[in-house]
């Protein structure tokens, strides 16, 4: 019966066996320290890395007949916002083209964000060009992947399914499934 256990601010392993005595069977527990492996294996599990891929939804129809200067203006705000969202984090987020960023971010910090219920996408609403044309965006997260080339894949993935699903939202990616928020 391993287990795990926390006494005090130590964590020992637990484990059992039964042992045969002149007075019957007895139950042997052998508890082994393990507070320093776990708290690396917390560490490890806070601080793994998350990708995930931003990308505004409707570029064209935003831009669309639009002056250089508003053109500017709107996506400078996007970036703004962006920029602003992450900035109390340990992420960093850099433009790849046009209308997509990417991102990458501790897990623990990634966890913030989730429990605002990714806000860029309610702030990046508030953005509109001249004909009304509201902007989205649409963010596709890969997590708890083996490695940096895999939760990238999964990113893009999630960004798919979030389109695919309509955009604005956030899509995220674990060995377990998708999640969706927005």
């Amino acid at each position: 019966f391993p287990g795990e256990l926390g006494i005090g601010r130590r964590q020992y392993h637990v484990f059992g066996s039964l042992v045969q005595s002149g007075a019957g069977q007895l139950m042997m527990l052998h508890f082994i320290d393990c507070t320093e492996f776990v708290r690396l294996r917390d560490a490890a599990e806070t601080t793994r890395p998350a990708i995930a891929v931003i990308a505004i939804d409707n570029y064209e129809d935003l831009v669309k007949n639009t002056t250089d200067s508003e053109k500017s203006n709107i996506l400078a705000g996007i970036d703004k916002r962006l920029f602003a969202w992450v900035k109390d984090s340990s992420a960093v987020l850099r433009k790849y083209d046009r209308d997509k960023y990417i991102f990458v971010i501790e897990s623990a910090e990634l966890d913030k964000l989730v429990a605002r219920k990714f806000s860029v996408l309610q702030e990046v609403r508030e953005i509109e060009n001249h004909e009304g044309v509201v902007a989205t965006l649409s963010i596709g997260i890969g997590r708890e992947a083996p490695s940096i080339s895999e939760a990238d894949e999964m990113a893009r993935q999630a960004l798919e399914m979030a389109q695919g699903r309509g955009g604005d939202q956030a899509a995220e990616m674990t060995p377990d499934g998708f999640t969706f928020y927005g």
